[in-house]
């Protein structure tokens, strides 16, 4: 999840100590993110302005949409 934060961060010019003041977690916190407290990655989702589902896909994909055949 730390990569998926970083990527998301520098979209966004946001440094990752910037953001864990904004998140209001500790910088370590980030760091050594592995499976967060819902709590914690909603914090992080907020502070980036995304939800916390985009946070949590594994990909950057934009959902399939479904064509009638």
């Amino acid at each position: 999840m730390f990569q998926r934060i970083q990527t998301i961060a520098k979209r966004r010019g946001v440094r990752l100590d910037e953001l864990a003041e904004m998140a209001g977690v500790a910088r370590a916190t980030l760091y050594n993110i592995g499976d967060p407290k819902v709590s914690t990655a909603l914090a992080i989702a907020d502070a980036l302005g995304i939800t916390i589902d985009r946070l949590a896909r594994t990909d950057d994909a934009k959902p399939k949409r479904r064509v009638a055949r």
